[in-house]
């Protein structure tokens, strides 16, 4: 799931740079698409949205054949075609920001080992909602973390930014 997380997060990175903008922003139809699956309305170029609540990587696309974010990251080359067939795992990891003017994206899973959910290296953030569906991230004290894992009441979510 990391390297997921982190293939994705370089991908926008990429493809901002390239396209001087986000999947969503962009006009063709994938970009509508990627749009509506977020957000649930047409991709207005002079109303920009400027936050995004946290939605799973597997729900940015859809259709048949499959249209959105993820799909204009491969058709610009950003991300390889077999990026989708992963679906067990796209659909546990989160993509959301608090601010989109200023381009700050976090994109989020919860780690299923003990060693994962223990990495003191991790940027790790504390869900507010459910497990299954957080609606934001807080920071979390990495000197006091109080995830579940550890006995704690908190869910924390290893997170790229």
């Amino acid at each position: 799931m990391q390297n997921t997380a982190v293939e994705f997060e370089d991908a926008m990175i990429r493809y901002y740079t390239a396209q001087t903008g986000f999947p969503w922003e962009n006009s063709d139809t994938d970009g509508r698409a990627c749009a509506n699956a977020i957000w649930g309305t047409d991709w207005v170029p002079s109303a920009p949205q400027t936050t995004l609540t946290a939605i799973q990587l597997s729900a940015l696309d859809s259709g048949s054949p499959a249209h959105g974010c993820i799909n204009e990251l491969i058709g610009t080359g950003e991300l390889k075609a077999g990026f989708t067939s992963i679906v067990g795992v796209l659909d546990k990891i989160y993509i959301s920001s608090t601010d989109l003017t200023n381009k700050k994206l976090l994109v989020c899973y919860m780690p299923l080992s003990l060693a994962g959910q223990k990495d003191i290296n991790a940027n790790w953030k504390v869900s507010t909602g459910t497990d299954v569906a957080p609606t934001a991230w807080t920071e979390d004290d990495s000197t006091t973390k109080f995830c579940t894992s550890e006995g704690g009441t908190h869910t924390c979510w290893w997170c790229t930014q």
